[in-house]
């Protein structure tokens, strides 16, 4: 999961000021095709946000905030 996090930590930077769902689906797509299992990208694509979230001090944002959940995700594509 560490190789994850590096991947989503060199990409987070350049999806800044877009949409937070366009930022999450490119992320995912991002670990997806390299390989890592949905369940695994979301949770670190989730952690990441959340922490950049926490370093900027973005108002309004906690994790009650995340706009995808799994199962939303699971059905939407299929």
């Amino acid at each position: 999961m560490a190789t994850a996090r590096r991947l989503v930590d060199k990409a987070l930077a350049a999806s800044r000021g877009k949409p937070l769902p366009t930022r999450i689906r490119r992320l995912v797509g991002l670990l997806a095709r390299k390989g890592y299992p949905a369940p695994i990208a979301y949770r670190v694509v989730r952690e990441a946000i959340e922490q950049e979230a926490s370093m900027r001090r973005v108002p309004g944002w906690t994790s009650m905030t995340w706009p995808l959940s799994l199962s939303t995700a699971r059905t939407s594509s299929g």
